[in-house]
């Protein structure tokens, strides 16, 4: 009897155990939930995740279980997310998370800096010291003068001369035609300063001084002479012992250099006098604009000023090697130059006489050269020159033996202007 009572216990026993864990089965069964994206939400408005999980206990039938994740987008930086859980068989379970994203895109764009490039020259322009002429078309002067042109001042006639009238007969007869080749190839010795009015090439201060055989510019103490062009030092120093004038001690402190440049087969000497101290030495090799000295008042000089030549082949020669130096040196401010002859009825040159010059700027004037120690240009054989005029027409009148002579001229940049007047007295 016991044995039979232990085994109907041991059977009931077992039998509850059995209902027990297959009601805690079906209540407490883990959930498959998917991941969901922790960076940028997805583009799609609705997703769908599907786990399937299988177990088989022992004595249970098989359970199948859905598990559906949708997303509804939004313009907020949150997501909502709803999960749906269902068993096959038993009841669905619906619930619903709100994410947050890790990052939150950006719509600002950052737009790298644009480099600019540098640019570096590869080469460097180094102007050419040789002067090639160009063929110039010089406008033929009219006999009329340009009626645009007012006169802009008058001028009051100097006293009679100390110095008697040139000799015309003396002087070279110059060619019936003209030859304008311009050698206009050296720099102003001192910037922008102009020669003395009265006391160009060939003048006489109204008659007062002997002819001058150059150009007195930059009358200012202490001012600094450069180098006309590239050349070596012929002399350097005081003109006691050697004498470049018409006595010693004529131009006191001076340089005198040989240019590197010739010219149709000369050479070319340039003086630069009555320095008050010197910067070179002989046989010293010079640049344009190298410094040569300072302003000064040695020697013959009524004051500081220096005294400019250029001389061609000589350099000792006063007499019969000086050239007019306004025809030498560029003019200022692409203003050109006038240059002419004034003739008489045989052709030959009048000496002294004064021509004045209405430009639309100012009135000029420039006398013809007195004598024959002032020789003309190689070239253009003139007996007057006057550089720094302004481009444009100007008129010229002169008179001689009580007669009106007057023409007009056009003056083009850098180049130089050439005008013939012929009186009718021979």
């Amino acid at each position: 009897m016991r044995p039979r009572i232990l085994f109907l216990f041991l059977s009931l026993s077992f039998l509850l155990t059995a209902c027990a864990t297959a009601a805690a089965y079906s209540n407490s069964q883990p959930l498959a939930v998917a991941q969901l994206p922790t960076d940028t939400p997805p583009p799609t408005a609705t997703a769908t995740d599907t786990a399937t999980a299988t177990e088989t206990p022992s004595e249970t039938p098989t359970a199948t279980f859905t598990l559906t994740l949708t997303l509804t987008p939004s313009l907020t930086p949150s997501q909502t997310a709803t999960f749906t859980e269902s068993a096959t068989p038993g009841p669905s379970q619906t619930f619903t998370r709100t994410l947050t994203p890790s990052r939150t895109p950006s719509s600002t764009r950052t737009v790298p800096p644009t480099r600019t490039p540098t640019f570096t020259p590869s080469l460097t322009f180094t102007p050419s010291q040789t002067y090639t002429p160009s063929a110039t078309t010089t406008r033929a002067p009219s006999n009329t003068p340009d009626s645009r042109i007012q006169t802009r001042s008058t001028y009051t006639p100097y006293p009679p001369a100390v110095f008697p009238a040139g000799d015309a007969s003396k002087l070279k007869k110059p060619p019936a035609s003209v030859t304008n080749e311009p050698h206009l190839i050296f720099d102003r010795p001192v910037s922008n300063s102009a020669p003395s009015s009265q006391y160009r090439f060939g003048m006489t201060y109204d008659g007062r001084l002997a002819p001058h055989h150059g150009v007195d510019i930059a009358p200012v103490p202490g001012a600094m002479v450069g180098a006309a062009g590239t050349g070596t030092v012929f002399f350097a120093g005081p003109d006691q012992a050697q004498v470049f004038g018409t006595k010693e001690n004529f131009y006191g402190n001076l340089v005198v250099l040989q240019m590197n440049q010739t010219w149709e087969g000369h050479a070319i000497f340039t003086l630069y006098g009555h320095l008050d101290s010197l910067a070179v030495t002989i046989g010293q090799q010079v640049n344009t604009g190298d410094l040569l000295g300072i302003v000064g008042a040695t020697g013959i000089a009524y004051g500081p000023h220096l005294h400019f030549e250029v001389r061609l082949d000589d350099p000792y020669s006063y007499f019969g090697s000086v050239r007019n130096p306004e025809l030498w040196y560029r003019p200022l401010n692409g203003g050109g130059v006038i240059a002419g002859r004034l003739i008489n009825a045989d052709g030959r040159f009048i000496p002294g006489a004064r021509l004045f010059i209405t430009c639309k700027d100012a009135l000029r004037f420039v006398d013809t050269y007195w004598d024959q120690g002032t020789p003309p240009d190689n070239v253009l054989v003139e007996n007057f020159a006057m550089s720094d005029i302004p481009q444009g027409n100007c008129n010229l009148e002169t008179t001689v033996n009580g007669k009106l002579y007057r023409t007009s001229v056009y003056v083009p940049p850098g180049e130089v202007a050439f005008v013939v007047i012929q009186t009718e007295d021979k």
